[in-house]
């Protein structure tokens, strides 16, 4: 966030924050060649966001993206292994 690691992110453990109030970027870092996309917002006090990690592969270049989504209740985890 804002250009600091602030923790890690996985399919079993979801990572919890509090941030001060403002505009902030998000971004996810990862190995491999991926680009870096950065997820840019306004966030407000008091208030709660859910936020969703996940891999947009391309034929030329693949992306790491963090969009907002609704509270998950439950959640499926979905794992792929190229062999």
């Amino acid at each position: 966030m804002d250009n600091s690691p602030i923790g890690d992110v996985s399919t079993l453990s979801p990572l919890t924050v509090s941030v001060t109030p403002g505009q902030h970027e998000l971004y996810a870092k990862v190995s491999g060649p991926v680009i870096d996309r950065i997820t840019s917002g306004y966030y407000e006090q008091n208030k709660v966001y859910y936020m969703s990690v996940w891999f947009e592969g391309g034929m030329w270049a693949s992306s790491v993206r963090i969009t907002p989504i609704p509270k998950l209740t439950e959640f499926e985890v979905i794992k792929y292994s190229f062999q």
